[in-house]
């Protein structure tokens, strides 16, 4: 009977201890700075490995880069006598709609800013689809050299046109922690390998 509880106690405390380094570890157990429940599910969304390497660094958005890029190009679109407005955050596909009054030409334009003077710019699959969609007035404005003195390049009309490289996603692979702190089970079945 004394076996059978210390067996218990043992498989709780390593219950508790096994959340107790998910949480720590940061694997799907915090929003913000606030610990969640860990779900009773064995998926875990994790972020990306090399998140610090500097190739996956500057594919991350940069929110102080692209409020500067957005200022530069509704400053040109007004200095052109345009209707400008912002609708960036009504997940269209465009950052910015431009009207020219005297002509009736509308710019659906998509905003790209890079800190540095060259770089690479990432279209979302939305920006891509409405930007095949409508190649008669899907414009790409660039702003490089964000966070020195920033300089708008050339636009570009119908940016579907250009060759764009698909980003591949990353797959990773988990193990549950189960696996791990189970009793190993050994089977001795042989199979029929080369007979």
């Amino acid at each position: 009977m004394r076996e059978v509880g210390l067996l218990e106690e043992r498989e709780k405390f390593g219950r508790e201890t096994r959340n107790s380094r998910l949480a720590k570890c940061n694997l799907g157990g915090f929003w913000g700075n606030t610990l969640l429940p860990l779900p009773d599910t064995e998926s875990l969304i994790l972020p990306h490995p090399e998140r610090a390497a500097p190739e996956v660094r500057r594919l991350q958005p940069d929110s102080e880069v692209e409020a500067i890029a957005m200022r530069v190009v509704m400053e040109y679109e007004k200095e052109k006598k345009r209707q400008v407005y912002d609708v960036h955050e009504k997940n269209l596909g465009y950052d910015l709609t431009s009207l020219d009054l005297n002509s009736g030409e509308l710019r659906l334009i998509e905003v790209k800013g890079l800190g540095e003077a060259t770089g690479n710019v990432l279209l979302t699959p939305n920006e891509k689809r409405v930007a095949e969609d409508r190649r008669d007035c899907y414009w790409l404005y660039v702003v490089t050299n964000c966070k020195g003195q920033p300089k708008l390049q050339n636009p570009i009309k119908d940016p579907a046109r250009l060759k764009w490289h698909e980003v591949k996603k990353v797959d990773h692979y988990y193990l549950s922690i189960d696996a791990v702190t189970q009793p190993m089970e050994i089977r001795e079945e042989h199979g029929d390998f080369g007979k």
